[in-house]
Order: structure tokens, then C-alpha cells, then sequence
């Protein structure tokens, strides 16, 4: 998604690029246009519940089912993370899905009022979009065959050896994976259930 352009989709689609243009005006309209559609497969009635961790309060099962749904959406579109950053407004698409959720983390005790709720939400979201950034950027070839990962060991090496100091925030296999998205998840909901403070989302 965060790289095609109008004359390539005229094409597939088998019509001239000034006959899209009398459906949509910009490139930005086809892509509010891609994120309607895609906003449409988050299950809005009933937000997904996780079993990632069966003895957990049922909330923290809700926010887990929201971090592998929209995580799984972004797999299945490779550039949707950087498209959502890049598309003010992306998330309104998104509105009867985060409202569902937000009623079902409330009725299930989520320790907070609305406002802190969406700021988690927010948060979340957060997390799962960069993270989808940054394994996109670990998971691509350059022309040598090397995959972003490849490079970034092979900088941290040198820097290693250069420097003689061991290596802060090593390049791992997981960077290619989901990279650190479920042990800052799995913090901020274990500080959450210990009661430290949540701001709250501003008006």
C-alpha cells in the first residue's frame, strides 16, 4: 500500500489513469479509499479474545486479541503500518471497531474510565504500527541479497569491533518477526493491572 501509484492501479484494473481520476483526485483519496476496505475486516461486533493468557482478566485477553488482529492485518498488507502513520485521520475508519472494544474492555473491569481506555488503545496501536515499520525495513532485500537485518548485524559488529565495547540492543532473529511488540505489551498490561497510573486521552 505504500507504494503504488494511480497509473499502476489504472492498469490493473484495465482503464486509463484519467478515468480513475474522475472516481478519486489523489493518490491520498485511493488510500482513504483502502483503509475504508481494510477497516471493514476488523471484527466490529465482537472484538476477538485472546488465549494467550487463559488465567488473565478477561480485558487483557480483549487488548491481546486487538494487538494480534490489527498485527495480522498488517501482515496480510505490506505497507499498511507506514500508510496508517502517513494518512492524517487514517483511524476513523477504525471508529466502530474501537468503539466496540472499548465497550467490552469497560463491561469486562478494565481498570480505567473511557478516556484511559482509549489512551491504551492508542498506545497499543502505537506499538503494533512502528513495530510493523521497523520489521518491514529487517525484512528487505537489497540488491546484494542481504535482508535489512543482515546489514544492521553486520554495522553493530563493525561498530563492536571498532569500539571494543560489547553491543547494546542486539540484532536478533525476532527483528524479523514481531521484535519486541509482546514484551512491551505484556509490560504495559502487567503495570496496568498493578494500578500505576494511566493518562487519559485528551478531548
Amino acid at each position: 500500500m505504500d507504494n503504488f501509484t494511480l497509473t499502476g492501479v489504472a492498469k490493473d484494473l484495465g482503464v486509463s489513469t484519467p478515468s480513475l481520476y474522475r472516481l478519486i483526485r489523489s493518490r491520498s483519496d485511493l488510500v482513504d479509499l483502502c483503509l475504508h476496505h481494510l477497516a471493514r475486516q476488523f471484527p466490529h461486533k465482537k472484538p476477538s479474545v485472546s488465549e494467550k493468557e487463559p488465567d488473565s482478566p478477561r480485558w487483557r485477553a480483549l487488548l491481546w486479541g486487538y494487538v494480534d488482529d490489527f498485527w495480522d492485518l498488517m501482515q496480510q498488507h505490506p505497507g499498511l503500518g507506514i500508510s496508517i502513520a502517513t494518512h492524517p485521520g487514517a483511524h476513523a475508519h477504525a471508529q466502530p471497531y474501537i468503539h466496540a472494544l472499548s465497550q467490552e474492555l469497560i463491561e469486562a473491569g478494565f481498570p480505567g474510565n473511557p478516556k484511559q481506555v482509549d489512551f491504551v488503545i492508542d498506545y497499543i496501536g502505537d506499538l503494533v504500527i512502528t513495530t510493523d515499520i521497523f520489521i518491514t525495513s529487517m525484512r528487505a532485500h537489497y540488491d546484494n541479497g542481504d535482508r535489512g537485518i543482515d546489514v544492521a548485524r553486520r554495522r553493530l559488529s563493525e561498530q563492536a569491533q571498532m569500539t571494543g565495547q560489547n553491543t547494546h540492543i542486539p540484532a536478533t532473529e525476532s527483528w524479523v518477526a514481531r521484535g519486541g511488540l509482546d514484551a512491551k505489551v505484556t509490560y504495559l498490561l502487567n503495570s496496568i493491572e498493578a494500578g500505576i497510573p494511566l493518562p487519559e486521552m485528551e478531548d
